[in-house]
Parts: C-alpha cells; structure tokens; sequence
C-alpha cells in the first residue's frame, strides 16, 4: 500500500535529516564514490568486478587504515548474514557523512522482494559506524486493528537494541515526537505501523546525530530497522552554557510570523487548485535565509548555522521588490501545444549554437507525478564531448520553461578546480535576467534570495552558484514555488533551471488573524533543547581534512519547531494537517451511534481515519453510493495515493475534475472494478451484492468465487448474480444475511459498509498472514 511507503520516507529522511538541510553541493555524488558489483547469484570474485573510480577517490581508498578485505570480515562479524542472502557489492565513499571516509558491504536476498543488510565501516579506525536493515513486506499491507500498540512496538525495539547492542543501551533515549505524532496526528495511524527513534545521550545531552531506529508493523514484525553510532568524537563539557531560558528568549525575538500560502497536495479529495493561508516563522535579522535559523551557540549565546559559524550575506545587495514590477502576460493557447511549437519557444528563451542537435524527444502526458502534460528534449552540441548534454522540459499546455539542465559535470576536464570570473553579485544580477526572459509572465511574483555557493569533490573554488526566487502572490510567499537557477561561476552562463508552479486560486488575506496572536499560538508548541552538534564545513577540501581525524562535538541549543505534518491556519488560528488541509485536534464525538449495533466498529473505523463524521453524526444508516464506496475501500486499502493516469478510465460519466477519479483509476488498474459498461454511475446507491463482489477481488480471490465451488443457501438466492462471491464472502466472516435472506439488492447503509470493511479488513491480515508466512 502507498501510505506504507510514507512510514519508510519518514524513515529515510530522519535519517538524512543532517545531510539535507545543509546547502546544495553538500550531498554526496557519483564522482564522490567507487562501486564494486558483483552477480547476484555467483559467489563474490572482487577481481572480475566491475569498477569506477576518480583519481580522487582512488587516492583516499589508498589513504584509507583499513583495507576491503578487514571491512568485509568486519561488516561479517557485526551482523548475522542469513544463509540465503548474497554479498552484492563493496563500496568506498570518500565523504561519508560530510567528513568521513568508509566502506560500506551490502547483502541482498535473492528474492522478488527488496530484502537487504548494508553494514559501514569507517575506513580508518574500522568501527561500525552504520547498520541498516531492510525488509519489504511480501504484501502491501494495514495491520488492522493491529496486535501491536504503540508501547509494545517500543519494547520491541528496546529487546532488540539490549541484544545487539547492549553497550548502546544505558545511553539511548526515545525520541517521544513519534509518540505525540501518534497520539495527535489521526493519520499516522492510517498509514498502519509505527516509527521508533532512539537518540544517544552524551553527558545526559542528546545527541541526535548518533541514533538507532526502527520501522514495525501493526503485528510487531521489525520490517525497517537502521543503526547510525559515528565514532572518534569529542564532546565539550557542559560548563559555563547560557540557560535555557535565555535560549528560549533569544528564539522569540528573532522569530516573527509571517503569512504564506500553502497548497494542498492535489492527491486528495478536495480540489487541485486549493490553497490556504498560513503563518509561518521567519527571521527578523536575516530575511535573506529561506528557513529561520535554529541553532545557538550554548556557550557564546549567538546564532549559528551547521557550519558552527554565524551566517553571512556576505555583502549581497538583494532588490527590495520582485524582479520586475513590468510582467508581460503570456501567450495563451488553445490546444496542446506540437512537438515543433514547444522547440520553437525553446529556440526563443535559449542562444542554441548551430552546432546543436536533437538527440531525442519525449512527451508526457503527466509530468513529475502531476497533471501537467509536457514535451522533453534532449538536445546535444555536435562540438562538445558526446557526454554533453542539453536537457529542456516544456508545459504543454502553457509553454512554460519548467526545466532546463546543461550536463556540465560529466565531460573530460571538469573534475579540475575552476577559475571564479564571475561574483555572486554577477551571478544574481544574470539570474534575474535570464528569469526576465524566460518567464517574463512571472516577474512580478518572483523575488531572488541570497546565492549559494556549490562545490564538487575536492575543489577550493565553487564551481556554480544557486539562486532560488521565492514565489509571492500579492506579496505573500507561496510554499515550495518559485524558481531556482544555477550559474557557472567561471562563465556565468546558466547550467540549471528548475520552475515549480501551480495555477491555483488563493484566498483573501482579509479575514486573516494577526501576526502576534498568530504567533501567541504558534509559540504554545515552540520549544528549545540542549544538544551536542559537530559542525560541518561547506567547502569540500575543509571537510576531507577532517576525515580520519576526531571531531569536536559543540553545545547548542536547537529550536524545536511544532512537527512537520502541521501548519497553523491564518485565519481559524488553528492546526491543520499539510496532506490533506483537515483540521488537527478536533475530537471526534458521534452522537448517533450510542448503543448501535456497530458502534465498535463504527468508532475504530472512524478513530483510524477510514470514515467520516459530519457535524458529530455518523449516520449509520444513509446508504452509500457507488462511488463512495469505491472510494472508501480503496481508502481502507491505502491505495488512495494518486500517481498520475497511467491508465484510461474507460467511464463516460466519470471526468478528471470527479472526486471519485483517483479512487476509480485505482480500483480499476488492481481490477477490483471490473466491467464492460460505458458508465459507472457514481451516484447509484451502493448495493450489499457489490460490496461482497468488490471486496473479494479486493483480495485476489475473483476467479476463485467464478469456479462455482462456495454454494448458499438464502431464501433470495434466485436474486443473487454473484453466488461464488456472495458465498465466498459469506464463508469468510466478512458479510452475512439476515433471517435467511441476503437481500443483494437492498442499500448498503454506513453502518454494514462499516462492520463489513473492518471485518474485511481483520480477514485481510489474517489470509496474508497464513499465505506468506
């Protein structure tokens, strides 16, 4: 199930969370480590291995105190290998962690399914520095209700950590969000399993950069598990530190609230185009940062960045307005636009030599997992190396430049440091122009920030420089829009162009509270915490010369702002969740169901986000229509994730502007609905007869029930098309009739569809359970 995958994302980006939020160029590139493959089902032979390397690479691996063979045996020791996995490939990274050189061994299962243990080594004092587990479920699959709590997850975990890692385990603490995101986010739950975090503490101060997690099921199975301990560091006492008081003052006179339009993901059910109004923090002294600044100095009692230092501007002269206040409305056209118009406005927006050449084209019907149609061109310089490539992605509809990347990285001579000819303020300054010509419609809306400087591999000098334009409607930034350009610092011609954009309808900002009671509230969840931090340079060549070396572990305090998967609304001035805009918080009282026959079911339904109550009424027995009920199930099966067409609907009376369309395509596409009919009929009542058919298709079983082997025995039996179903079902558990009667065509009301779908579900984990394991 899709949502499943949102657990592992979270996973992931906890994970990395250090790594990405520092500047672009920091993440570590191809260029930047070396493969060493092997066949999956051939005993590992390093000598017919498969090799790449850089000279830079290869003389770190030669610097490197531990050699392949040491950190293989290592990696074999650290962990229990299953005999029926297969050691896949051996790599060396160079900058592992910003400063670290390692080697990482990984094993793969031989299996359909991802199954695998990756071990890290550090490649100068040969500690494990890194475990990670990982196992794709057979099935995608919601424990429902699930065998496990959120506390019994939690001793899972720690029974594992206190046998593999009993060294680790006096002076690891849980991460409690992940508790409060449970207790108060309804769709944590949906996404069925839980996320556990452990963070080291050194001298009773977390340090969060060492952790141990995990991802387990709704029936206790450890599906994700992940061990990150770096080693060789040293942490500074906890002497002399500000208090946190103090800290927590200096957050709120440096944060202030500001307004900014946030989209709502257009996968849900409400409409593509709705946005909302929200506050969100910024900084007071430097608004030339796009995120506030979170971290203090404990000691000095001033603010820092990751590097340990405090952010510069480094002098840049930004325009107080946007990049023109002159926008030229663009050309409007009323069909997509052909392959030979959409290179013609690239001829227009781009200086092509002559010499360029078409390689390839492609069109997408739906771009970047949106909706947007676009054509993509692969244009080559018959001058250059043949690795130098052109890469122009073109809206369809709008003839929008969305894209535009010039391979400049990968053709001989660009792994020499390069000479700086251009400044940051040239590189501003060539931003703005090009956006003025290529986007001449959104000048007004577009307002540049601070330049980034962006290295690669060892070099001393940066090699491009990003420039990101914030998006504002009417003045307010609109999140995650906008443009970001990169600039050759040698040339100062445009290597990269990225636009994210949507045509959306905004709210007014009358009705929107003020900035201090907006942040009175936001401030209620705004809190700081003491921890340790190792500062990471931003330059390449400073950050290889600490590798091998001990680090210095500094105390600050970070500010800890409300949980991701929230936004404050500007004008109810309450808490809503950034998937689906619904409101956070509010109890979920029924009152029209006390006493009911399905009350338990009704509630469990309704606590895990399944089903809906409106205005505190369930309304158990208001029928459901077709496409409620599709929509509903393919909810329950967490398939409501919407990735684009990738088939055609083959339903007259269903179009994309439906709220019914995203579940249809999916139920469709798993053949759950299966028909040869022109129309669905959407707002048809739902009938008991074709919730027993859709859900056993639901679970695979469709040309078991077509076989004729489950008989029934109703007194309506000659009004029963789908008998195998009905019969199927019925044998399961699932549905059953009424005083002899299944009565196939009467409404399914709320409350059957209720007791039948947590029924279903329950049956679900079951079957998977026996077949898979």
């Amino acid at each position: 199930m899709k949502r499943l995958k949102k657990g592992l994302i979270l996973l992931v980006s906890t994970i990395f969370l250090f790594t990405l939020s520092l500047p672009p160029g920091y993440a570590q590139t191809d260029e930047s480590t070396k493969d060493q493959f092997t066949p999956k089902k051939e005993p590992v032979n390093f000598k017919a291995q498969h090799t790449y390397t850089t000279a830079a690479i290869k003389s770190a691996e030669e610097e490197a105190e531990i050699s392949k063979e040491e950190a293989i045996e290592i990696s074999k020791k650290s962990v229990d290998i299953p005999d029926d996995f297969v050691q896949e490939q051996v790599r060396f990274h160079a900058n592992w962690g910003g400063t670290e050189q390692v080697w990482r061994v990984s094993w793969r299962k031989q299996t359909q399914k991802y199954h695998e243990i990756e071990v890290t080594i550090n490649a100068h004092t040969g500690s494990v520095v890194e475990i990670h587990f990982f196992k794709e479920p057979e099935n995608d699959r919601v424990v429902f209700p699930p065998k496990t709590d959120f506390q019994e997850a939690v001793k899972i975990a720690e029974k594992y950590i206190e046998k593999h890692y009993p060294e680790k385990s006096e002076n690891l603490k849980l991460d409690e969000t992940a508790m409060e995101e449970y207790e108060n986010d309804p769709y944590y739950k949906e996404r069925g399993g839980y996320y556990i975090q452990f963070f080291q503490r050194i001298n009773g101060v977390q340090f969060p950069e060492n952790s141990i997690s995990f991802r387990i099921t709704g029936d206790g199975e450890i599906e994700n598990h992940h061990y990150r301990m770096r080693d060789h560091i040293q942490f500074e006492e906890v002497i002399d530190l500000i208090d946190e008081e103090t800290a927590q003052k200096m957050v709120e006179d440096e944060l202030e609230m500001e307004l900014r339009y946030i989209h709502q993901p257009y996968y849900e059910d409400s409409t593509s185009d709705e946005a909302y109004l929200a506050y969100v923090p910024v900084n007071t002294s430097q608004r030339y940062f796009s995120y506030p600044l979170q971290i203090i100095d404990a000691n000095s009692g001033k603010w820092i960045d990751h590097t340990g230092e405090k952010p510069s501007n480094d002098g840049i002269e930004l325009p107080e307005g946007p990049v023109s206040e002159d926008a030229v409305p663009s050309k409007e056209y009323n069909q997509e636009l052909t392959q030979d118009q959409a290179y013609q406005i690239i001829k227009e927006h781009f200086s092509l030599p002559e010499s360029i050449i078409l390689e390839h084209v492609e069109y997408e019907q739906q771009w970047n997992r949106n909706e947007t149609p676009v054509w993509a061109f692969f244009l080559r310089d018959k001058k250059d190396s043949p690795m130098m490539m052109w890469h122009v992605t073109v809206n369809a509809e709008t003839g929008d430049i969305l894209r535009f990347y010039k391979d400049m990285h990968n053709y001989p001579g660009s792994n020499d440091n390069v000479t700086v000819n251009v400044s940051k303020q040239q590189a501003l300054m060539k931003a703005i122009e090009f956006v003025k010509n290529t986007s001449p419609d959104k000048v007004d809306q577009l307002y540049p920030t601070i330049p980034t400087e962006h290295y690669y591999n060892e070099e001393t000098q940066p090699r491009t420089y990003g420039i990101y334009f914030i998006r504002k409607h009417n003045g307010i930034p609109v999140d995650h829009q906008g443009v970001n350009i990169e600039i050759s610092a040698s040339t100062g011609e445009v290597t990269q162009y990225n636009m994210e954009w949507k045509y959306l309808e905004f709210p007014s900002i009358a009705n929107a509270m003020d900035s201090k009671k907006a942040k009175d509230i936001y401030f209620t969840e705004v809190d700081v915490e003491l921890q340790y931090m190792v500062p990471y340079p931003d330059k390449p060549k400073q950050r290889k010369e600490l590798a091998g070396e001990k680090k210095n572990a500094m105390l600050i305090y970070r500010t800890i702002h409300p949980p991701y998967y929230k936004f404050l609304d500007a004008v109810t001035g309450k808490w809503r969740h950034k998937e689906t805009g619904k409101q956070i918080g509010v109890k979920k009282e029924i009152s029209d169901i006390k006493g009911h026959w399905a009350e338990q079911e009704i509630n469990m339904l309704v606590e895990y986000n399944l089903m809906e109550v409106e205005d505190g009424k369930f309304n158990p027995s208001k029928s459901l229509t077709r496409g409620e009920l599709v929509q509903l199930l393919i909810k329950a099966l967490g398939d409501d994730y919407y990735y684009g067409d990738r088939i055609k609907l083959p339903f007259e009376d269903i179009e994309k502007e439906s709220k019914y369309y995203k579940a249809l395509l999916q139920a469709v596409e798993r053949n759950i609905v299966i028909t040869k009919e022109k129309k669905f009929h959407p707002n048809d009542e739902a009938t008991r007869e074709y919730f027993a058919v859709l859900m056993v298709r639901a679970l695979g079983y469709d040309k078991l029930a077509n076989q004729g082997v489950f008989t029934i025995d109703y007194l309506d039996e000659n009004q029963i098309t789908y008998k195998g179903h009905v019969g199927l079902i019925q044998g399961l558990g699932i549905m059953q009739g009424s005083y002899n009667r299944f009565m196939p065509k009467s409404s399914l009301t709320k409350a059957e569809a209720a007791v039948a779908l947590y029924k279903f579900l329950e049956k679900k984990s079951e079957l998977y359970d026996k077949r898979y394991r």
